[in-house]
C-alpha cells in the first residue's frame, strides 16, 4: 500500500470541489477503494464534499477535521503518559459531574440547561487562558 501525505490550501467552492476531484481520481485510479482522508476546515465542509465526489463516483473518501486528526496524531503520546485525549463526550461527562455535585444557590440549577451551557462555555475559556492566568 502506498502511503502519501500532500498538503493543499484552497479556498471553498466549485474550483476547490473540481481540483479535488481531479486529485482524487488521479489518486485512485489503480485502486479505486483505496482510503483517502481530506482534512476540512468544518464538518459541514466535509459533508458538501462527500455529497460532491459520492455523485461522481469517488468512494472510501474520509473527511476530518483538524481537532479530530490532532486527537488521532496525538493519542498515542497521551496513552504513552497514561492520558486520554479530551472528547465531547468526555468533556460533557465532566460537565454533567460538577452541575450534579454543584452546592449552595447553584444547586437548584443542576439540571438546568443553562448552567450546562454556561460551564463549558467556562471551561473552554480556561482552555484557552494562560498558565498563569
Amino acid at each position: 500500500m502506498r502511503l502519501e501525505r500532500r498538503l493543499f490550501l484552497e479556498p471553498l467552492g466549485a474550483q476547490a470541489r473540481d481540483r479535488l476531484r481531479a486529485l482524487l481520481s488521479s489518486l485512485k485510479t489503480d485502486a479505486p477503494l483505496a482510503p483517502v482522508t481530506i482534512i476540512v476546515p468544518t464538518t459541514y465542509a466535509g459533508l458538501d464534499l462527500r455529497r460532491h465526489l459520492g455523485r461522481e463516483g469517488l468512494a472510501n473518501v474520509r473527511f476530518m477535521v483538524p481537532p479530530r486528526l490532532a486527537e488521532l496524531l496525538g493519542a498515542p503520546t497521551l496513552v504513552a503518559q497514561g492520558k486520554r485525549p479530551l472528547t465531547s463526550l468526555v468533556r460533557a461527562a465532566a460537565v454533567r459531574a460538577v452541575a450534579t455535585d454543584a452546592t449552595g444557590s447553584l444547586s437548584r440549577h443542576r439540571d438546568n440547561p443553562a448552567l450546562h451551557h454556561t460551564l463549558r462555555a467556562t471551561f473552554q475559556d480556561l482552555r484557552q487562558a494562560a498558565p498563569d492566568a
